[in-house]
């Protein structure tokens, strides 16, 4: 797993609580960690006015070389986790809990 990326994300997590929200990909208060790991490695939404993205589009982002896909998907091929794993991404993750996988991931 790409530990420095996912301790990146935690940090900007950190940084900026009122931007993180564990519960949705994407909302309108926030993003999950599949989001900032995401956000971490430099890509966006691909329709960044969250009142105006389809259903689709407020899923899907863009990395800088071009690559498109859902956000969870992003996100696991930046860690270079499995797609079947999607503990760093369960709704019900504290920072706490992000923390201690991330942890165990870098074992």
């Amino acid at each position: 797993m790409d530990v420095e990326l996912a301790k990146l994300a935690l940090k900007n997590i950190e940084a900026e609580p009122q931007k993180w929200n564990q519960a949705d990909w994407r909302c309108s208060t926030g993003m999950c960690f599949a989001g900032h790991v995401v956000y971490a490695a430099g890509g966006r939404w691909v329709e960044e006015d969250w009142n105006r993205a389809s259903y689709q589009n407020c899923h899907t982002v863009v990395l800088p070389d071009g690559r498109t896909g859902v956000v969870s998907a992003i996100a696991h091929e930046l860690l270079g986790t499995i797609h079947s794993d999607d503990s760093l991404f369960l709704a019900t993750n504290t920072l706490d809990d992000l923390k201690r996988l991330i942890d165990i991931h870098s074992e």
